[in-house]
């Protein structure tokens, strides 16, 4: 007698046919290049204002620096390369855009800048600066990405708007004797006075009138952004002095900018109308801040190739600093790009491309415990094109906290390699790349980017007041940029820069608005291009 058969439950039978229907949707779907499912991506802006006792307060917001929320934009198929869906923030800072499809987009961010506009009309013999728009593109994936802002300022801070500033007189005594810089090369710095406070969100430089060397006391124009200093609502303000020193000579000379004397000021009030201000400095700063500078600068200078294939180190030079910043320089906690003060600069003057060997060099250390503070070395380079004054000629760059690590300071990331516009070489310049050419690239001979930059810039003169003069996007997916619509221009020509990023907080879906470090960049720029 056969074995009796055994029956399957029937509500587990209705399971098996309900995965089995699925599977076989999946696989039908996936063999018609079914479309992928669609979304709602949604964001609400918000400032933290983190004040100078620790305290913070969160409020909805416009974005930070002047910047718009304009679009989303979406890389699809189509002859354009990409679906473009307008954003209109609402009342509380916020947007939702539906019907997004999963993968990555891009949000654009339009801000305002002032060019240099050759022959536009304006009081020779001065070229006059015209009113452009800058757009950043930031390549996300998440459906609410984080649009937080961190601020140091206050909530109620009296502030200049974007791109303008507060100008003062400022007479200021009790300096240590004055050194004056080299006016044949202005970027080698002499004497400076500086101020600061981080609840008045205020960064200010003075731009002294002319001073003999070893004054003790100075008179000029101060220029101040950010915020006005008010007393009742306990800002601190620090005006201080970078006294200038040279190091080694020959070849390996330095000039080194120090912070020295300082004065803490907590009964100082500037309003708009503030027109005079005077301050004495009444302290000397204890020289305990330490720079280790062993710089392996032949290493720097051996990334010239890469950086274009006329790259040399700059006249201009090669530079260590040390800046201050309110509270954290780590990621997520850093305050905005603009919230931090100088404290050390050291400046080559022609970029070397030998090793120094300084030793431990020194500055004053004067600020609150509340400051943080971080090295940067950037090493510059020039190049034959044309617009290399405007384009910049790339740079190496890497931001370190301090105290930094033991060690010489050497390049930890290269420049991008072998640029390419429609498959052409990019270093060279090419004709006739069409409106939305797609620019390619290869990663770096030295360090694993993080993610990469590329920044596009209209050269052509006169500056057309309104355009989009420079499109830049932050790519995390690839090492592929498509040029969206409207942005090049028959008869106009164009630049590149291609920039590789390097940091641990530097990963898909990051919030957008905040940085901090460690943090290293190299670049590398292409020839002149034209549609």
């Amino acid at each position: 007698m056969p074995p009796k058969r055994t029956t399957m439950p029937m509500t587990e039978r209705k399971r098996m046919f309900v995965r089995r229907s699925i599977l076989v949707a999946a696989l039908l779907l996936a063999a018609c290049g079914a479309p992928p499912s669609l979304r709602t991506v949604s964001g609400s802006l918000k400032t933290t204002y983190w004040l100078d006792d620790g305290s913070k307060i969160t409020v909805s917001s416009p974005p930070p620096n002047g910047q718009m929320v304009t679009a989303i934009l979406i890389p699809d198929g189509i002859a354009a390369g990409y679906t473009i869906i307008p954003i209109t923030l609402d009342s509380n800072q916020g947007f939702m855009v539906s019907n997004v499809p999963e993968g990555p987009y891009f949000l654009q961010l339009d801000s305002a800048r002032y060019e240099f506009c050759q022959g536009c009309p304006g009081p020779p013999p001065y070229d006059h600066r015209a009113e452009v728009v800058f757009t950043q593109l930031i390549e996300l994936r998440a459906d609410s990405p984080d649009l937080n802002y961190v601020t140091a300022g206050r909530l109620d801070v009296v502030a200049s708007g974007p791109n303008q500033m507060w100008v003062i007189h400022l007479e200021v005594s009790g300096l240590a004797p004055w050194v004056v810089g080299d006016p044949l090369t202005p970027w080698v710095p002499g004497d400076s006075v500086a101020t600061t406070s981080s609840q008045a969100s205020h960064y200010g430089n003075f731009a002294p009138t002319s001073i003999p060397p070893g004054s003790t006391v100075a008179g000029g124009n101060w220029f101040s952004f950010g915020g006005l200093p008010d007393a009742s609502k306990h800002d601190v303000l620090f005006a201080y002095q970078l006294s200038t020193s040279t190091v080694a000579d020959g070849s390996s000379a330095g000039t080194v900018a120090a912070s020295s004397r300082f004065a803490r000021l907590t009964d100082l009030t500037m309003t708009p109308s503030t027109s005079n201000v005077n301050v004495t400095l009444t302290n000397s700063a204890p020289q305990t801040g330490e720079v280790p500078a062993d710089i392996r600068y032949s290493q720097f200078a051996a990334l010239a190739p890469l950086v274009h294939p006329t790259a040399v180190p700059s006249g201009f030079g090669a530079y260590v600093s040390v800046w201050a910043v309110p509270h954290s320089v780590e990621y997520p906690d850093t305050p905005g790009p603009f919230e931090r003060t100088s404290v050390f600069q050291l400046a080559n003057v022609p970029a070397p491309v030998t090793d120094v060997n300084y030793g431990t060099l020194h500055y004053g250390e004067f600020l609150d415990p509340l400051w943080k503070t971080y090295r940067t070395v950037r090493y510059a380079f020039d190049t034959q094109i044309p617009f290399d004054a405007y384009v910049g000629g790339g740079s190496i760059t890497s931001k370190v906290p301090m105290p930094a690590e033991p060690g010489p300071m050497v390049p930890v990331l290269g420049p991008p390699t072998q640029p390419r516009i429609e498959g052409r070489d990019a270093f060279a310049d090419q004709n006739g790349v069409g409106l939305q050419p797609v620019i390619t690239w290869s990663p770096p001979t030295l360090g694993q980017p993080t993610s990469y930059q590329i920044t596009i810039s209209r050269q052509t003169q006169p500056v057309i007041v309104g355009e989009t003069r420079v499109i830049s996007a932050i790519i995390y997916s690839g090492r592929i940029f498509k040029l969206p619509p409207g942005f090049l221009r028959q008869g106009s020509q164009y630049t590149a820069k291609i920039s590789a990023r390097l940091a641990p907080w530097d990963t898909f879906d990051h919030a957008v608005f905040r940085e901090g470090v460690p943090f290293h960049t190299a670049d590398c720029v292409t020839g002149i291009f034209s549609p």
